[in-house]
């Protein structure tokens, strides 16, 4: 069984970008575009690792982020962030793992690979 990941990411390209490269590395990838999109998603189907975009500074964003944390205790969640910033924020300290974006996706697959062993 492959393991399933989840990708919360709100621009559509880079969802879809994310989604083929972790495909090619044998992940069965779901995909949402905001938090709430996510939540409804983990409660069809539950996935190893959950990487949450935190692009858009929302605190709705955040508050699902803190309801993903704990309504899903086995998957590891990564926060995949474009401002630093958010590492600072208590509310995301839950997280497995940060990891700043990047337009190389190998930090990515290296970085979903890291969880996968922990």
């Amino acid at each position: 069984m492959s393991p399933k990941i989840l990708i919360v990411e709100n621009e559509r390209r880079l969802r879809q970008f994310y989604k083929v490269e972790l495909e090619a590395e044998g992940y069965e990838v779901m995909t949402a575009a905001n938090g709430n999109d996510a939540l409804a998603k983990l409660r069809e189907a539950p996935v190893h690792v959950v990487i949450f975009d935190l692009a858009f500074s929302d605190e709705a964003e955040l508050e699902c982020l803190q309801n993903l944390v704990n309504d899903n205790r086995e998957a590891k969640v990564m926060i995949h962030a474009a401002n630093p910033a958010f590492c600072m924020d208590f509310r995301t300290w839950a997280a497995d793992a940060f990891l700043m974006k990047s337009s190389d996706a190998a930090s990515l697959k290296g970085a979903v690979g890291r969880l996968l062993e922990t």
